[in-house]
């Protein structure tokens, strides 16, 4: 699944406009680039597709939306077209772009419509790499290195993966460290030390030390544990375990500020790996990273606070 546009009315810092993620065949890109100045409304508009598809076909509890909502009014609305890959399709019972829609409320129950087949294909959640997903990787994200012990994994991870932040990410370590040990499933271990690779070229995924923390070689052969990688190469992790565990294939990913604790230079490589790794995704990436604005064709950048309305 992709977006094709998104139609806003209402959103706070964000104008009241139809947006399109269509190139000229009206096919939706695979990477949308939203940028802006600071308070230009990147990090709302992508809160707003998270809401969004929250209350039309929830994953969990639809967020609390009265900061979506512009400053002294009572309501905002959100429309979204999505396209549909021939399978998708296929389960919906529909033979082209659908759309639903929200209207959030700063009081009582918010509203929503779409077609059914739409739902039915929205609602679906699994770590199975052919059902596409929403995930959205927010500013606040971090990684809890002191893991969670949940009974199933892919049931809490459907609540949480369009919450905010780090605590969706618990699962991660336990995840790596129970494939790296063998007990769980291996099928993903390969895919994960690769991703994590291109991600990060200079350590490599390698085993487990003896408190069960994930450990890495450099490529001067020094082991480092998860808990003592920089900031950079633990984010590189958090991607990487997180496409690999949730199965994010035929997806719509969002990502706000994906250049978070990288150094210059480093966020358009990141995405160009996790684009290669996932091609069949689209990327919704909020950034003021100069590299990633200038990587996609102009159709394709959604620039905020340009004085449009």
């Amino acid at each position: 699944m992709k977006i094709r546009t998104i139609t806003t009315s209402g959103l706070r810092s964000v104008p009241d406009r139809t947006f399109s993620l269509t190139g000229d065949a009206a096919v939706p890109f695979d990477v949308v680039v939203v940028t802006g100045p600071p308070s230009s409304g990147k990090t709302t508009f992508l809160d707003a597709i998270a809401a969004h598809k929250e209350v039309v076909s929830p994953y969990g509890a639809p967020p609390p939306a009265r900061d979506l909502i512009r400053p002294g009014g009572t309501t905002a609305k959100i429309s979204v077209e999505w396209w549909l890959d021939p399978a998708e399709l296929d389960t919906a019972g529909l033979k082209g772009p659908s759309t639903s829609e929200t209207v959030f409320k700063r009081q009582g129950l918010h509203g929503s419509d779409a077609d059914p087949g739409l739902l039915a294909v929205l609602e679906r959640y699994s770590h199975y790499t052919g059902i596409g997903k929403i995930d959205y990787f927010p500013d606040d994200r971090g990684l809890p290195l002191h893991g969670a012990l949940v009974s199933d994994v892919v049931l809490d991870q459907r609540f949480q993966r369009l919450t905010r932040g780090p605590g969706k990410y618990a699962s991660l370590v336990r995840f790596v460290r129970n494939m790296l040990l063998g007990t769980d499933d291996q099928s993903r271990l390969e895919p994960l030390k690769q991703l994590f690779h291109a991600l990060c070229p200079w350590r490599t995924l390698a085993s487990v030390n003896g408190v069960g923390m994930p450990v890495f070689h450099a490529t001067n052969g020094l082991e480092t544990p998860l808990d003592k990688l920089s900031g950079a190469e633990q984010q590189a992790f958090l991607f990487a375990a997180t496409v690999v565990m949730v199965g994010l294939f035929d997806s719509v990913v969002l990502i706000d500020t994906l250049e978070l604790r990288l150094a210059p230079g480093e966020a358009a490589r990141v995405l160009a790996a996790l684009k290669a790794y996932a091609p069949t995704n689209q990327w919704i990436v909020a950034t003021t990273d100069p590299e990633i604005v200038a990587s996609v064709p102009a159709p394709a950048c959604i620039r905020l606070g340009d004085g449009r309305s």
